[in-house]
């Protein structure tokens, strides 16, 4: 897996796909850096106790197949299928022992390649290392890619924060709230879906999901429209709302407002739809025209009320019965539109227009608005009507075969802007040529033909060749950019006009000329009447073992496949598993965050505010005569580095406890932690059998005062269940540590996570 990453090391690209706009001033490192592009993934060394919870993971999935494995299909209880991620492991004596088998020869030969001399992928410098460390932390600007183009965007914080503050101060759309609505929005879906619960429209499972807990807080950032402006460019204003309490009930909406887009007559689903529906017409340039508007920031421009009557009325057109009533789903639509708040910076907002970008349901929300619209002023009571070829709309963007002159053409625009304050068209038109979304129209033979459309300020940032990505996925890579260029041109000269240009970019980012030449052949014959078919998701029933990429991703994957003759011992005609890829850190997720980070409470000890890292005593008690003070601690094989300040009043920690054989335990409480540790003495003292350690420390005539224990990690601040997120750190620790196999750890305080 890694043998093309040994020596070589990428080279700079160009023309240059950075634009900078702030007072920061790159060095050679940084801006080769930038210039890799925000996807690059650096090569990393393998986490291997990331490799076991994720193998782990694993496991539980084969448990669970045998666990249910005579279980018979039950029809659904939920309405629309969502439902929190279930944590539920099978016990070991509810498990066949091949399965156990199969754990212990995976965990054994893992923990035999854990030993090996770790590989690391050299597909960067120590400078560009150091040089990413720079711009992680540097101040000056804003790091972001680019609405449209490709681009990377040193944006001026000044004009980030600029932008930002000239629209949520727009009265119009925003309203600043002086503090957080959460719990009440809380209080407010738990009564909707509890009704729902109660009257049997929602299943027990869809109403834990919906109603959210530990929800974060959205925030609102801005993507830089330097295709505009790129000096001073606007900003594309983004909710984000992941995890928030807006999301689950926001997809809720989506669910049921899907099925029903396809109603629109103007709908188009993608590229391939349009071409489908536009290539091969008839077409005069003498009496006709091309023409494509786009609507002006239509998410924002939707007035709310307007917006939920719209999704009322096309719910309303649903085939009856159905079990989910409209009234409930624009409940849910209403929360999360006319509660819909964020923060910019330190302020909170409440959107009192629109739709937020990011919302799941938005763009449903705009295409069936959009459609209504139509409906009354396109389709309908239109004194252009007799003009109008064809009418198809993406979202925003309309495409139209105007059957007229360009006269008659911008009276309707001017006509047609005129029917709402809020919907505002531009207008774009040709009589031979023109581009929407990434095709090319032209004219033919009287006849509409197809080719690629690319702006000529999009940038070159496909994927550079020596980022570390699987060989598998950077090979394939071309060959499915050739195939979009065969998909999007209606003949072989455009195809292979535009080919050599997507030639030109990629080997500019790194691609074998052989690679790229084979990839373009492959394309150039595969039948494009295949290409422009609307192929199904087939399903299976396989087992999917989800890791990490890494050095030993081709170890890892053959030594499952030797032991799985195991479980096809128990599970004959489960098939051999098969293997998915998540990739590590790239550099985008490394300098560029769209959250502002945390705010911690600041830590006043005897050591004064905000001590020096690591675990301390707090001088005042007996517990911490027992405790191992450091922010290095080692079991004598492995090392931990603690990064906060700890001691024994802290709360939320991950500790461990070392009995004088050198054994270890780590284990997890939310209470002060020397409380925790005066239980464990209390348990030791009273010989209780049931609790951790008492059994080793009896055995081995350890007395309670032979414990030395430390703090190893602390959740503060961030988002999320900070339980949930405690358990896991946990779980971690447990695999780093290997306390399951040479410690004082069971098996099982790692197996549901």
């Amino acid at each position: 897996m890694g043998d093309d990453y040994t020596q070589e090391t990428l080279q700079l690209v160009k023309p240059s796909a950075i634009i900078n706009i702030s007072k920061k001033i790159l060095s050679r490192a940084e801006q080769e850096v930038l210039e890799m592009g925000l996807s690059f993934v650096p090569g990393v060394a393998m986490d291997f106790t990331k490799i076991k919870l994720e193998v782990m993971e694993f496991f539980r999935k084969v448990r669970l197949r045998w666990f249910f494995k005579d279980a018979t299909d039950q029809v659904s209880t939920e309405a629309s299928g969502l439902r929190n991620k279930s944590s539920f492991c099978p016990p070991n004596h509810h498990v066949s022992k091949n399965i156990l088998a199969f754990e212990r020869s995976v965990m054994s030969s893992l923990n035999v390649l854990e030993k090996k001399r770790p590989f690391v992928p050299r597909n960067i410098t120590k400078e560009h290392r150091e040089a990413i460390q720079v711009l992680k932390t540097q101040q000056e600007a804003v790091i972001r890619q680019a609405d449209k183009g490709g681009a990377v965007v040193l944006w001026s914080k000044d004009l980030y924060r600029t932008e930002g503050r000239n629209h949520v101060y727009n009265q119009e759309w925003y309203r600043r709230i002086t503090h957080d609505p959460t719990i009440q929005i809380q209080n407010e879906v738990g009564r909707l879906v509890n009704a729902a619960k109660e009257a049997g429209i929602l299943g027990p499972k869809e109403s834990e999901y919906l109603v959210k807990q530990h929800p974060r807080t959205p925030h609102l950032y801005f993507l830089p429209k330097v295709h505009k402006d790129p000096k001073i460019p606007p900003g594309r204003p983004i909710v984000s709302g992941c995890d928030s309490v807006f999301e689950p009930i926001s997809k809720f909406v989506d669910v049921f407002l899907k099925p029903l887009v396809v109603q629109v007559p103007s709908y188009l689903r993608d590229t391939m739809d349009f071409i489908n529906k536009v290539e091969g017409l008839a077409f005069d340039p003498s009496c006709q025209l091309l023409a494509s508007m786009d609507v002006s920031s239509l998410y924002t421009q939707i007035p709310q009320q307007d917006g939920l009557d719209v999704m009322e009325l096309y719910l309303d057109r649903r085939p009856r019965p159905h079990r989910v009533p409209t009234e409930l789903i624009i409940s849910f639509a209403t929360v999360a539109l006319k509660k819909n708040f964020f923060t910019f910076e330190d302020e909170m907002f409440l959107q009192i227009k629109g739709s937020a970008m990011g919302c799941p349901f938005a763009p449903e929300m705009a295409i069936l608005y959009m459609g209504q619209y139509e409906e009354k002023y396109v389709l309908n009571n239109n004194p252009y009507g007799g003009c109008i070829g064809q009418w198809l709309r993406y979202i925003d963007d309309v495409w139209c075969v105007w059957n007229g002159t360009s006269t008659q053409l911008e009276e309707f625009h001017v006509w047609l802007n005129d029917r709402s304050p809020d919907i505002k068209f531009s207008l774009s038109y040709h009589e031979r040529s023109l581009p929407f979304l990434d095709v090319e129209i032209s004219v033919k033979d009287n006849v509409l033909s197809c080719s690629l459309f690319q702006k000529k300020t999009d940038k070159n940032n496909a994927l550079h060749y020596k980022s570390y990505h699987p060989r598998s996925l950077r090979d394939n890579l071309p060959y499915g950019q050739y195939l979009r260029v065969r998909r999007n041109c209606s003949t072989i000269q455009q195809f292979e006009l535009h080919g050599q240009g997507l030639t030109s970019k990629l080997k500019e980012r790194g691609y074998p000329h052989k690679l790229l030449k084979h990839s373009m052949k492959r394309a150039r014959w595969t039948p494009r009447e295949h290409l422009l078919e609307k192929r199904p998701r087939l399903a299976t029933e396989r087992m999917v073992c989800v890791s990490t990429f890494g050095p030993h991703t081709n170890q890892l994957q053959n030594i499952i496949k030797k032991s799985w003759h195991l479980v096809q011992e128990i599970l004959p005609d489960i098939g051999a598993p098969l293997f998915a890829l998540k990739k590590n850190r790239s550099i985008g997720e490394m300098i560029t965050s769209t959250r502002p980070p945390p705010k911690r409470d600041s830590q006043t000890t005897i050591f004064g505010t905000n001590p020096v890292k690591g675990h301390r005593k707090c001088g005042t008690c007996s517990v911490c005569d027992l405790t191992i003070e450091g922010s290095l601690f080692t079991d004598g094989n492995k090392f931990w580095r603690h990064n906060e300040h700890t001691n024994c009043k802290t709360k939320y920690t991950v500790y461990a406890i070392q009995c004088p054989c050198k054994k270890l335990y780590i284990g997890k409480t939310t209470q002060e932690v020397r409380q925790r540790i005066i239980q464990h003495r209390s348990r030791i003292n009273n010989k209780n059998m049931t609790a951790p350690l008492v059994s080793h420390f009896l055995q081995q005539k350890h007395s309670c005062i032979d414990i030395r224990w430390t703090v190893l990690a602390v959740i503060r601040g961030g988002t999320g269940d900070p339980d949930l997120r405690l358990s896991q750190k946990e779980a971690y620790l447990i695999l780093k540590f290997d306390t399951s196999n040479s410690g004082l750890n069971e098996m099982s305080e790692t197996a549901s996570l």
